[in-house]
């Protein structure tokens, strides 16, 4: 019994995922774009603050009206943050979100986040370029 349980169960996951993964939108853009969307509104916010070599952002649905995000991932490669700081890798998962709007004039900002999860990635060469 506890086999044909395992079986099963097996069989669910190896075909659940595909369907999941294939329900889900992918936009890629290259260079300067007019954002269509909220979620394409955080992702400009993102890359002006952080002018990235590569962004990549994941977003489970896009932000409401009060720009709530119930899960949000983010990956920066090469970014420099304020125009000051190159970080060669951030990594950011943080779930129930509340942003301050992008198009109200000010800097991305998070109002409140429930649970958050940051890595950073910092190569001395440019630490020491920041300090000089």
């Amino acid at each position: 019994m506890k086999r044909k349980t395992g079986l099963l169960l097996a069989l669910l996951l190896l075909l659940g995922f595909p369907l999941i993964a294939a329900g889900q939108e992918v936009h890629a853009f290259k260079g300067p774009f007019t954002p269509a969307s909220r979620g394409e509104e955080l992702l400009k916010a993102l890359v002006d603050y952080t002018d990235p070599d590569s962004v990549e952002m994941i977003l489970d649905g896009e932000p409401d009206e009060n720009w709530n995000v119930r899960n949000l991932f983010f990956r920066v490669r090469g970014g420099r943050f304020a125009g000051k700081v190159r970080v060669e890798d951030i990594s950011l998962s943080a779930s129930f979100v509340t942003l301050d709007p992008p198009s109200q004039g000010r800097s991305l900002s998070v109002k409140k986040a429930m649970r958050c999860n940051l890595q950073v990635s910092l190569l001395e060469s440019d630490v020491n370029g920041a300090i000089r």
